[in-house]
């Protein structure tokens, strides 16, 4: 089985080492024995050059967001296209917040965003650096990670992750986190969020796989997921 993973601005939005979540999906789908083709597309390439499987994109400065935005604009339909036929997008820390209707900068100038979601951001001065624990209604564990972030983000109509018990919502009104539409994913969580949480990486492997996926176990990440999602419970407890 071939498997086609696309990397959109790995060189623009690499902010804090998320390319970790594309690392560990290619390494575990290997082990798997899937052949993976990783193509990394970024400013003035033809983005999407191909009919993927996965699609991710990871945080950036809001300068170079901005810049990774007018390229998708570009090519905003074929996008579209790859989010209403049901492939798994997963677009991390800010990146998200560029497929919404409008991202509000703190200097209160508009920049329209590719509006193939409804929802608008506001950003402020002020950054919010937190852990979080969430819950999920599709995964039998909390998900865990880090998220730092100056946009509020309203409008919100499916979250991605909802019960937040330690760490910031989407905005103070909306405590749920993230937004999810089919199998597009859009969080704050960075950390990355696929190496912190083996059964979100675990969820999006088994629909990639279908029949082929084996459970094959990894020791290692599971140990490093309990003691970091006990050790945040403890603080909460504490």
């Amino acid at each position: 089985m071939k498997i086609k993973v696309l990397h959109l601005f790995q060189d623009l939005m690499n902010l804090y080492g998320d390319y970790g979540n594309v690392s560990i999906l290619c390494k575990r789908l290997e082990e798997q024995g899937a052949e993976v083709q990783l193509d990394c597309r970024s400013i003035g390439d033809i983005l999407f050059s191909d009919d993927y499987d996965f699609i991710y994109c990871g945080a950036g400065t809001e300068k170079k967001r901005d810049i990774a935005l007018a390229a998708l604009k570009k090519e905003k339909e074929a996008l579209k296209s790859a989010i209403e036929s049901g492939r798994f997008v997963l677009f991390t820390g800010n990146s998200w917040e560029m497929l919404g209707r409008s991202i509000k900068s703190v200097d209160d100038e508009m920049l329209e965003g590719l509006g193939i979601f409804d929802y608008n951001t506001v950003e402020t001065d002020t950054r919010i650096t937190s852990d979080i624990i969430a819950e999920a209604d599709f995964l039998n564990k909390p998900v865990c990670g880090f998220v730092n972030k100056c946009g509020s983000v309203s409008g919100i109509s499916t979250p991605l992750f909802k019960g937040i018990k330690l760490g910031p919502g989407n905005s103070e009104s909306d405590k749920n986190e993230g937004f999810r539409y089919k199998n597009f994913m859009g969080t704050e969580l960075i950390g990355p969020v696929l190496v912190k949480n083996p059964q979100l990486l675990k969820m999006i492997m088994k629909e990639l796989l279908g029949d082929a996926y084996r459970d094959i176990e990894h020791e290692a990440a599971e140990k490093a997921y309990d003691v970091t999602l006990n050790a945040l419970l403890d603080r909460i407890k504490n």
